[in-house]
């Protein structure tokens, strides 16, 4: 759960979302991370990435061992964290917000954990040189990760909030600006 909370500590779940789609246009075009700035925010970014994935899979194997199995969320539950929290994912099933860890299964389903290491890894390659990863991977495998890892996103944020033993330091919504944000934020992923 430490590298989960870790994700989110360093930044919102739409402002991963945002670096995700620049690092996917990296990997897609000629462009790259030209400074040092950049290229170590990206070698973050992909380390992260790296630990979020580690971490979701082994919770799954965790989660699958439990019992009895814990219960999903209800939609009293759901509709209440909609209202409460600064974000709530657009991009899952009704199943999936209930209980998050039939995403993260689905997504583990498409592309194994040993496969998202493998492919981020060549989009670190691909981000931080001079071109593009047209020979290797298609725009579309480039562009499924990229939907699968926002997924993965979505299932771990729901996870964090729902089971954090530390009290989430992000996520409730509380008086000031970042109220008055949350629904434009929101849209903008």
């Amino acid at each position: 759960m430490k590298a989960v909370e870790d994700f989110f500590a360093v930044n919102w779940p739409w402002e991963h979302k945002r670096e995700l789609k620049s690092w996917q246009y990296c990997v897609i075009n000629e462009d790259c991370f030209k400074d040092q700035h950049e290229a170590g925010s990206l070698l973050l970014f992909y380390d992260i990435n790296l630990r979020l994935m580690e971490a979701l899979d082994l919770l799954l194997v965790i989660n699958n061992d439990k019992w009895p199995t814990p219960k999903d969320a209800t939609k009293e539950q759901i509709e209440q964290e909609k209202r409460d929290w600064v974000y709530f994912p657009k991009n899952l099933s009704a199943k999936e917000e209930a209980n998050p860890y039939i995403a993260v299964r689905k997504c583990f389903k498409r592309i194994s954990p040993y496969e998202y290491r493998e492919h981020l890894h060549n989009w670190l390659h691909f981000a931080l040189s001079d071109c593009c990863s047209e020979e290797t991977l298609t725009t579309y495998e480039i562009f499924q990760l990229s939907k699968n890892l926002r997924k993965l996103y979505a299932a771990a944020w729901l996870i964090y909030m729902r089971e954090s033993e530390l009290p989430p330091v992000r996520g409730i919504k509380s008086k000031g600006n970042l109220e008055d944000k949350t629904d434009e934020l929101q849209e903008e992923v």
